[in-house]
């Protein structure tokens, strides 16, 4: 269990740490920035977590969910209701420019629909990526998508 902080009474989830375990991001339903569910950052001193901040170039009016940080620390996955998309929830992407996460970016298609498109990740090889996502052809609601990423070299 995380301290009281990084844990509210309010919805908390969907952690990521950094490369060197330092840094999490998270998303949360807190008193923050703005209304609904935003992306908070802490980072680790020791053995004790800062007080969270919004991760305030990401996150909009509208919910923020389902953060993941690439093992290469470089770029920040997330999906949103409030940024350019196609269509309910959107899976983004910005960049680290060595001070702060740059403007996020929808990935398009295969990854996003006029559906809600969520839960991105990749996997440890850097070869698949995951994510969840409400289509005609699925199983069930919502099902687990995967797309061979392997050539792509920079986001």
């Amino acid at each position: 269990l995380l301290p009281k902080g990084v844990n509210t009474t309010y919805f908390d989830a969907c952690p990521t740490l950094s490369p060197d375990e330092k840094t999490m991001y998270f998303v949360s339903e807190r008193n923050g920035e703005k209304a609904g569910s935003d992306i908070f950052k802490t980072t680790k001193t020791g053995s004790k977590w800062s007080e969270p901040i919004p991760a305030t170039t990401l996150n909009t009016e509208y919910n923020e969910t389902t953060v993941f940080l690439h093992p290469s620390g470089k770029y920040l996955f997330f999906s949103s209701k409030g940024h350019n998309g196609m269509g309910g929830y959107d899976i983004y992407v910005s960049e680290w420019n060595g001070t702060n996460w740059g403007a996020p970016k929808n990935l398009g298609y295969p990854f996003n629909t006029v559906n809600d498109d969520t839960h991105f990740m990749i996997s440890p090889d850097g070869k698949f990526a995951y994510f969840s996502s409400v289509r005609a052809n699925g199983v069930g609601d919502r099902d687990i998508y995967v797309v061979d990423v392997s050539s792509i070299t920079t986001w």
